[in-house]
C-alpha cells in the first residue's frame, strides 16, 4: 500500500498538477461566489421533473474539471504549448465560457443569457475535444462524458428557462407590496383603516369633477406612505422606490390643498355676492 501510493505521488509532476489545478481552482472560486444564490433563489425556480440533486452538479463539475485539466495536459505534453496552440486556445476559451455560465445563471440571474453561453461552450468543447484527438487520442476520448453533461445541462438551461419567463426580471415597488407580508389585504386588520384615512384626507367639500380627481391623486400616496413607514418593514427595491416619489407626492398634495383652498375661496366670494 506504502509502496502503491509513493509511486502516485512520484508520477504527479508540476505540470500535471497545475494543468489540474487551474480549472478546479477557478471552478471552485465561482462555486463559492454562486453558493448563495443556489441555496435561496436556484430552490425558487420552477424545474422539470428530470432534474438532478443541487448537490450532484458541484461534485461532478468538481470531476470534469479534473478531466479536461488532465486531458490539456496530455496534450501540452505533445510539444508544449507553441506545437499545440491552437488545441490549447480551443480549450482556453471553452473553459472561459463554462466559468462564464454559472456568473450569468446564478450571480446575474439571466436564464436566457445563460442558455447562450451555454451554447458556446457545447460548440467549443466539442471542437476542442476534436482538436485534442487529432493530438492524443485518450485526451480526446475522455472528455465524451463532459460534452454529454454539457448537452444535458444545455437542455435543462432550456427547460428551465421556457419554465421561469420573469426570473431575475427587476421587482416593481408595486410587485414588492403586493408580494410583502406586510401587505394590507380586505379582511385585514388594519385595511379599513388605511381606506378611512384616504378617504378622510381629501376636503368632504370637493365631490365632484377633475377637482376631486386631484384631491384625491394627491391624498392617497401620502397615506400609503405613512401606513408602511410607522415601523413596518418595507421590501428594499419597494421603499427605495417610495423615496425616489418622495417629491412628486409632495408636489401632488400641494396642488391638492392648492384646489381645496380655491374651492372654499369661491364659496365665500358666492355667498358675499348673493348677500
Amino acid at each position: 500500500m506504502g509502496s502503491t501510493l509513493s509511486s502516485l505521488i512520484h508520477q504527479v509532476t508540476w505540470p500535471k498538477a497545475i494543468a489540474v489545478g487551474i480549472p478546479l481552482a477557478l471552478g471552485s472560486v465561482i462555486g463559492s461566489l454562486q453558493a448563495k444564490a443556489t441555496i435561496e433563489w436556484y430552490p425558487t425556480l420552477d424545474k422539470p421533473s428530470w432534474t438532478p440533486p443541487a448537490p450532484l452538479f458541484g461534485q461532478l463539475w468538481s470531476v470534469f474539471y479534473c478531466v479536461m485539466g488532465y486531458a490539456s495536459y496530455l496534450v501540452w505534453k505533445q510539444g508544449g504549448l507553441e506545437a499545440q496552440k491552437r488545441p490549447l486556445t480551443f480549450y482556453g476559451l471553452q473553459l472561459a465560457f463554462n466559468l462564464a455560465w454559472p456568473i450569468t445563471f446564478f450571480l446575474r440571474k439571466k436564464l436566457g443569457q445563460g442558455q447562450i453561453v451555454n451554447l458556446t461552450t457545447l460548440a467549443l468543447a466539442s471542437v476542442t475535444a476534436r482538436e485534442f484527438y487529432k493530438v492524443d487520442a485518450f485526451a480526446g476520448k475522455i472528455l465524451i462524458p463532459y460534452l454529454a453533461w454539457l448537452a444535458f445541462a444545455n437542455a435543462l438551461n432550456y427547460s428551465i428557462w421556457k419554465k421561469n419567463p420573469g426570473a431575475g426580471a427587476p421587482i416593481t415597488a408595486r410587485e414588492s407590496l403586493r408580494d410583502s407580508p406586510d401587505k394590507k389585504n380586505p379582511g385585514e386588520e388594519g385595511y379599513g383603516s388605511l381606506q378611512g384615512r384616504a378617504t378622510a384626507s381629501y376636503s368632504p367639500s370637493i365631490s365632484r369633477g377633475a377637482t376631486a380627481r386631484v384631491a384625491r391623486a394627491a391624498a392617497v400616496p401620502s397615506v400609503l406612505s405613512q401606513e408602511y413607514t410607522i415601523g413596518q418593514r418595507l421590501p428594499q427595491r419597494a421603499s427605495k422606490a417610495l423615496v425616489m416619489q418622495k417629491p412628486c407626492r409632495g408636489a401632488l398634495g400641494a396642488l391638492g390643498r392648492h384646489v381645496t383652498a380655491s374651492a372654499s375661496m369661491s364659496r365665500v366670494a358666492g355667498r358675499c355676492f348673493a348677500l
